[in-house]
């Protein structure tokens, strides 16, 4: 035999391994079934090949069998690939295709190395090395992420890479075993653990990616991207409710709107209102929180103001109208505001005050 182990010893061996191997194949089995991640299940092929793995080394050593050590050295090096093509899809990254030419050769070697028994080392060296190598390439890319479950992940990977370089080389003297058995599982293990640990976190950031995604949406005009009118809604309820003052409400319409759609098309239309909303951003911001009330009329939100600051605002939006373009198209503003001066004053209502300044003005414009 080309290994000298005692049968109890290789026993305990793959119990202790095969059990964890499976457990960790199953947990991932589970996370697949409920969150359908290609990652997840690339790591259960990887857990529950390697528990089959120790199966096969067990009867490798009992029936003393070459073929079947080598069959045990090409299911790591398969294990081994799905751990670091599944650890790529999880960090977003992409495979290289000479990783499947490097595959086949050392399934190769590792075949050759089961039909002649003189190779037999060099089966548990290609095997454990191509191990190695991945776990120190995936290990590098987590560390390169800079958050601390990556870099705790990262590290593990590392030491367990150093752990199974030099396994073929530590793995027959009578030292290592059975700590060194013991510590190469349960640095596994740790990986394992660390690995769903990262796939909770990621699962935890894609959802707080989502909701400020939706937040963005709920109030957010998706044409403008300037505030809309729900979040307009909020404000006053909010203001209500925390009895602000000195809070300046501007209606703005644009005049002749309809002869931009009439004369240019819908979709000019929606490219002067894109316009339109940046231009009201940086004459107001950031004092002014500008919002699309609806079609082309627009209102700007001002907290802690007075009369003089808001009709400061209000000159400079109606003589930007007065002396530029929007897109190549001839523009201008109607605008009317109101002043919330006690807690008494309904904001509803002083938004109808705005709304009724601005049809003023906006008749006045027309006589002109």
């Amino acid at each position: 035999m080309p290994f000298d182990f005692e049968m109890d010893t290789i026993r305990w061996i793959v119990i202790s391994f095969f059990s964890g191997a499976i457990i960790m194949g199953l947990f991932n089995f589970n996370l697949y079934l409920f969150h359908k991640k290609i990652y997840l299940k690339k790591w259960m092929y990887f857990w529950l090949i390697i528990a089959l793995d120790y199966i096969i080394m067990f009867l490798a050593f009992y029936y003393e069998n070459l073929l079947l050590f080598g069959i045990y050295f090409i299911l790591v090096i398969i294990s081994s690939y799905y751990f670091y093509s599944g650890s790529l899809i999880f960090l977003n990254e992409k495979m290289n295709q000479n990783v499947y030419v490097t595959l086949g050769i050392l399934i190769l070697l590792t075949l050759l190395s089961a039909i002649f028994p003189d190779w037999i080392g060099w089966g548990i060296v290609f095997s454990y090395w191509t191990y190695s190598i991945f776990l120190f390439h995936v290990g590098r890319k987590f560390l390169a992420v800079k958050n601390s479950f990556s870099i705790s992940t990262g590290l593990i990977m590392l030491f367990f890479s150093l752990l199974t370089f030099a396994f073929p080389f530590v793995a027959l003297f009578p030292w290592f075993n059975p700590w060194g058995y013991m510590i190469i599982g349960m640095v596994g293990l740790l990986l394992g653990v660390s690995l769903v640990q990262m796939h909770f976190q990621k699962q935890k950031d894609d959802y707080l990616v989502v909701q400020t995604k939706l937040q963005y949406l709920v109030h957010h005009d998706p044409l403008t991207k300037v505030l809309n009118r729900s979040y307009i809604n909020d404000s006053f309820n909010k203001i209500m409710k925390t009895n602000a003052v000195n809070v300046g409400l501007m209606f703005i319409d644009l005049n002749n709107f309809k002869q931009v759609n009439d004369q240019y098309g819908h979709r000019k239309g929606d490219e002067v209102l894109v316009s339109v909303g940046k231009i009201l951003r940086t004459i107001c911001d950031p004092k002014g929180l500008v919002c699309r009330f609806g079609g082309d009329e627009f209102l700007i939100l001002f907290y802690d103001t007075s009369e003089k600051e808001i009709k400061d605002f209000q000159e400079k939006i109606i003589e930007y109208g007065k002396t530029n373009l929007v897109d190549e198209v001839k523009v201008t503003f109607a605008c009317g505001f109101a002043i919330r001066k006690n807690t008494q004053e309904d904001i509803f209502d002083l938004l109808d005050i705005a709304e009724k300044q601005m049809y003023s003005l906006k008749s006045t414009q027309k006589n002109r």
